[in-house]
């Protein structure tokens, strides 16, 4: 896919032509400083040249769309191509999966897999790896074959043999005749485009998301030439060769060879996707290793439908104004005058139905140089992409960011992150008075979400007609789509395809579920944050957090956005007061010593002889006033609090709370 740029803007190298640099000075010079030096040199021919040239940040602001577009009519014609986007997005998913399996074969579970090797396993990925990484790829005919052949350009004979396969796609593929009715064929390239895209990244994710608990699986599983070794060999390949080893010198070079290909892959994340490394992924996933299929493959459901100016004058006719934002009413003036009538209609005291409106609209401000060029939406939810100019010159800032002085007079917060309790807090407002706690629960995390009326729906559903859902959901689960992937593509697209479609592409209410949960979720996280800062009386605020890493859940526990909180604290940082400081705070020993007197604590037994994993317990300070039993997650947040003030005045950290060295 290529990206074009308006008419009129300068790309870097007009720049660089226009300034007469040599390839030495414009490598050390960034796109914005390019453009300030061109507006000094008088370069311009216009002030909309200069501000189409400079560089952009991109974000986005998500709503309900009947907030935004009024007119039912547009809204159908949204609805009807959302349904048909989530079609071809999901058939392009199986058209994808089906060539690899045609490239590879059915993938198969099995207890011993043969060592890697690049040259005599597969030996075929580069092909398909070049031909999905290509810049203009036919790949993207996956989404839409009835596209092509068009002029000079013929259908890929490698989809032409899968849409060939009558066992494969009988429904999927006699279901879009109605394409072109819908919308004209220049609108539905840019669709097109966007899905192939969209479903690159996907494939990217798909093979470097656990990666590295993946690769372990492959070495448990791995024939090797001592069995008695394979601790070691998996333990070479987390650390390296280190000492002399009596395994195999054949199972410890493919050790390091795996090791050296991925990249010293010790909890990385960020691989880069090579076709080597796509050949090895493809390899684990065709021997049953990490149970996935080749390529992502989506369920039948709403997916968010991108809409720019092309698709919009295919999709609704030639607008009066060509204007993106006139034509969907996207600018900042609309946007405030929507929320301007909302309040002055609270404000004459309106009923609770329009204070209720005011939140669940989901309507923001927007800057007022921010540009609107494309939305995504599934007929319910709406996400615009706002384009922002990067400023020529930066403005002076008053103080630097994270920078109080002591005669601010900062409120201290140590915050220990949790699954039972998200977030604990210890506020300190004053150094002579105990601290105060604050405590976000995933219990009250779950009653703001309504996660018990999102669970009584969806049994609901699956209820009606007779458990019609119910039953097909039971029937998709004997064909797991890992390892029978056709079997399980044959009754989403043909046996049971009407019932999945109704259910999951034409009923609206899980799509307004999914944009309630995101507008209560965010809404929860942004109350709990706001009562910390709140704490702090309108004072700036130094708040030091756990920096270590865990798993959002576990066995048995429900998720909890410990991610989401923190970008919650950074979000009402700004709000509440700018002087505010977020630091890391390093968990060594904060749960396990006493925050009193800095003993080791221990767990009291609970219902008999279990220890219990909420309490703990210190023999000095029972023996002293008797209140040695506490929570944990306080203990352990008045431990941070201390480390947060210590740390703020430059003191050491108390002794006990102190790594030792190496």
């Amino acid at each position: 896919m290529t990206r074009g740029v308006p008419k009129g803007t300068l790309t870097n190298s007009d720049l660089i032509k226009l300034l007469r640099l040599d390839a030495n000075q414009s490598k050390e010079l960034r796109r914005i400083d390019l453009v300030r030096l061109a507006h000094e040199a008088g370069l311009f021919e216009s002030d909309v040249q200069r501000e189409d040239t400079l560089p952009t940040t991109e974000s986005t602001l998500k709503c309900y769309l009947y907030s935004v577009v009024d007119n039912k009519t547009v809204r159908e014609k949204l609805e009807s191509y959302v349904h048909m986007y989530s079609l071809l997005y999901t058939r392009g998913s199986i058209i994808a999966n089906q060539l690899a399996i045609d490239t590879y074969g059915n993938i198969e579970v099995v207890e011993s897999i043969p060592k890697y090797n690049a040259i005599t396993t597969i030996a075929t990925t580069n092909v398909f790896f070049d031909w999905l990484d290509k810049a203009n790829s036919s790949a993207k005919q996956c989404f839409l074959p009835e596209r092509w052949p068009s002029g000079k350009v013929d259908r890929d004979d490698r989809i032409q043999n899968v849409l060939e396969n009558e066992n494969i796609l009988p429904a999927l593929i006699k279901l879009l005749p109605a394409w072109r009715d819908l919308m004209t064929v220049s609108g539905w390239d840019n669709s097109i485009n966007r899905m192939w895209v969209k479903y690159f990244t996907n494939l990217k994710n798909h093979c470097c998301v656990h990666l590295y608990k993946m690769t372990l699986a492959y070495f448990e599983k791995v024939q090797l030439s001592k069995e008695s070794t394979r601790s070691v060999i998996i333990d070479i390949f987390k650390y390296g060769y280190r000492r002399p080893s009596i395994s195999d010198p054949d199972d410890i070079d493919h050790a390091l060879y795996i090791r050296n290909m991925l990249g010293c892959p010790y909890y990385k994340t960020d691989f880069e996707f090579t076709s080597q490394f796509m050949d090895f992924v493809i390899y684990m996933r065709k021997h049953g290793v990490g149970e996935a299929t080749y390529f992502p493959l989506s369920k039948m459901g709403r997916k968010y439908a991108y809409v720019d100016l092309k698709i919009a004058k295919s999709l609704l006719g030639e607008p009066k104004q060509g204007n993106f934002m006139a034509m969907f009413n996207l600018t900042p003036e609309s946007f405030k005058a929507r929320r301007k009538e909302l309040r002055k209609r609270l404000r004459k005291g309106a009923n609770k139905k329009v204070a209720k409106k005011w939140w669940r609209t989901g309507l923001s401000t927007m800057k007022k140089k921010s540009k609107v060029c494309s939305f995504e939406t599934d007929g319910v939810g709406m996400s615009i992409c706002l384009k922002t100019a990067v400023p020529l010159y930066s403005p002076p800032t008053r103080f630097q960011d994270n920078e109080i002085l002591e005669s601010d007079n900062p409120v201290f917060i140590g915050g220990d992150e949790g699954r039972a309790k998200i977030m604990t807090c210890a506020v300190s407002t004053n150094p002579l008075k105990q601290p105060t706690k604050i405590v976000f629960s995933r219990r009250s995390y779950y009653r703001s979400t309504k996660h018990k009326a999102r669970l009584l729906f969806e049994t609901s559903e699956r209820e009606k007609n007779h458990g019609e859902l119910q039953n097909v959901i039971q029937q998709l689960s004997l064909s797991p789509k890992h390892t029978m992937t056709s079997q399980y593509v044959r009754r989403v697209a043909d046996e049971h395809f009407d019932v999945m479609k109704r259910e999951f592409i034409v009923n609206k209410e899980r799509a307004l579920w999914r944009m309630r949960l995101y507008r209560m979720k965010k809404r929860s996280l942004d109350r709990a944050a706001q009562r910390i800062f709140q704490a702090a009386n309108k004072r700036p605020v130094v708040i030091g957090v756990g920096n270590a890493k865990f798993a959002p859940t576990g066995i048995g526990e429900m998720a909890v956005p410990t991610t989401g909180f923190n970008k919650a604290l950074a979000r009402a940082k700004y709000r509440y007061h700018k002087k505010s400081r977020i630091i890391g705070i390093d968990e060594f020993r904060t749960t396990m010593c006493c925050c009193a007197c800095g003993e080791i604590t221990t767990a009291p037994l609970v219902g008999g002889d279990r220890p219990s994993r909420r309490l703990r317990f210190c023999n000095n300070c029972n023996q002293q006033n008797g209140k040695g039993l506490r929570d944990r997650d306080i203990q352990a947040a008045r431990n941070m609090l201390w480390c947060t003030i210590n740390l703020f005045y430059g003191i050491e950290r108390p002794s006990y709370l102190t790594r030792p060295p190496r």
